[in-house]
């Protein structure tokens, strides 16, 4: 049973908790519902779990003071977003190129500057699993300006496992961020966006790299662990509402599984962190001489499970955004890049959706009907 309560929120029931989903249409509502049933099975889960779901993609967030499932987040993943604070004309001169041609010219840069990025042996991955970025800092990859948007978290490379670890050695200098060249086409929150301290013509950075094969394969191993207790009697089962035959991978908190998978949950996040500073190096060497510098204007974790208040927030697919914190949003797979740039009003679990939704037909943005960001602009591809 789903109670449409009001436009573009919807509710329903789980095992555990109350259930509200925000979409912008029923149809999609109803799918939205489903997955969350699956997060609201978590023993002592708090009311409500909160579900987004739209054409771009689908996140949850929830949290239980008792127990905790790596199952219901998706390992950390983090954006950035960058400027480069010269207005089009004057890049497109320093470029060389026509203004039309500046995303592309920026692209192809990247790809001429991934080269020498440095190595790290594996006392440095566990150190990175630690303290995340500041040890790119420490090598001179990154300005230490830039550790204010990028915190560690308290991770532990021992809790990550041997497998992730030796995943997270060879992929490091070959997994970088998404990068895409943007600009606001359009303000539509002038004193927002004036608070946020960019010019609307300038080249904006929207870099977003996941914790890759060290995230996944760390999830997956502390999943495995926790089902073989279940498999053993040590833990008791938890239904899985998908799929009545199946358990969720479900640990009491307070035990050594618990303890084990929050710090390997934090050690994937600090990774990723690590890994988008050697991305923050290659847009460094790919436009320094051109821009005279790249500053950091924003970042965002998505996804993870982290210990709050004496509870854990587990999100999956969703944006850590308390009130007042601005990210970029991506835009609607097939659609033109862009996306808006947003700042968050601090509600759904203090997280945020980082993907898109379309506008209804009489204009209204459901994630900013609903009150869970609000747009400074519009953006669009440079160039």
């Amino acid at each position: 049973m789903m109670d449409h309560s009001e436009e573009f929120v919807w509710r329903g029931d789980g095992e555990e908790a109350e259930i509200v989903v925000y979409a912008p249409d029923a149809e999609l509502a109803r799918q939205g519902l489903a997955r969350a049933r699956r997060a609201a099975a978590l023993p002592g889960a708090e009311s409500p779990v909160f579900c987004a779901i739209s054409e771009s993609g689908y996140g949850h967030v929830l949290r239980s003071p008792a127990s905790v499932s790596p199952g219901l987040a998706s390992p950390p993943e983090r954006g950035l977003l960058l400027a480069a604070e010269l207005p089009a004309r004057e890049l497109a001169r320093r470029l060389g190129v026509e203004e039309e041609r500046v995303g592309r010219e920026v692209l192809r840069r990247f790809g001429d500057s991934v080269g020498g990025l440095p190595r790290l042996d594996a006392a440095t991955l566990r150190r990175v699993c630690e303290v995340g970025a500041e040890v790119a800092a420490g090598e001179g990859v990154i300005e230490e300006e830039d550790l204010a948007f990028l915190g560690p978290l308290p991770g532990d490379g021992e809790a990550v496992g041997r497998r992730a670890l030796l995943a997270g050695e060879r992929e490091w200098g070959e997994v970088f961020a998404e990068i895409e060249p943007l600009h606001a086409v359009e303000v539509l929150d002038s004193e927002g966006f004036e608070r946020f301290g960019v010019e609307p013509d300038v080249l904006l950075l929207r870099l977003r790299v996941g914790s890759g094969d060290l995230g996944r394969l760390a999830f997956r191993a502390h999943r495995e662990r926790i089902a073989a207790r279940v498999l053993s009697g040590t833990f008791d089962r938890v239904a899985d509402p998908a799929d009545g035959a199946q358990s969720l991978p479900v640990a009491p908190a307070g035990t050594e599984e618990v303890r084990d998978f929050l710090l390997a949950s934090a050690a994937a996040a600090n990774y990723a962190d690590a890994l988008i500073s050697l991305s923050l190096l290659v847009c460094r060497r790919a436009l320094g001489d051109v821009v005279g510098g790249l500053c950091v204007r924003t970042s965002w974790r998505v996804g993870g499970v982290l210990e709050e208040d004496g509870a854990s927030t587990h999100r999956d697919g969703l944006a850590a955004a308390g009130e007042g914190d601005v990210l970029a949003v991506a835009a609607r797979p097939g659609s033109e890049p862009g996306g808006a740039l947003c700042a968050a009003l601090g509600t759904m679990g203090a997280s945020a959706p980082p993907f898109s939704v379309q506008e209804d037909d009489e204009g209204r943005w459901p994630w900013e009907e609903v009150g869970l960001l609000g747009r400074l602009a519009r953006l669009g591809a440079y160039g």
